[in-house]
């Protein structure tokens, strides 16, 4: 997957478990299945993060020219990866701050 897939990809999945379990855990809550509690939304939290690390694990972006492994440039104001081996600097155009 190339650097601008996997960012887009990664954002979505990042927004979408969030966002599941986040309304999850307040419709739960609201539906008196679960008890009204402060841990609710780090439990919420902590559950949320586990399909993003699953992610983050397996899938890693790949540089389009040479096939290696591409790490993160600059994240500021917009994604950009670079390679590690062919040194191929990739701007995603997306802002790292939404």
């Amino acid at each position: 997957m190339n650097a601008v897939a996997y960012a887009k990809r990664f954002r979505r999945v990042a927004v979408i478990s969030m966002l599941v379990v986040g309304v999850g855990a307040a419709a739960l809550t609201f539906l008196r299945i679960i008890p009204h509690h402060g841990a609710v939304p780090f439990v919420a939290l902590a559950l949320g993060v586990v399909p993003i690390v699953g992610f983050a694990m397996t899938k890693k972006p790949i540089c389009d020219r040479c096939g290696g492994g591409m790490k993160i440039r600059s994240g500021f104001p917009n994604l950009v990866y670079e390679c590690r081996q062919c040194k191929d600097v990739v701007d995603t155009g997306l802002h790292s701050d939404y």
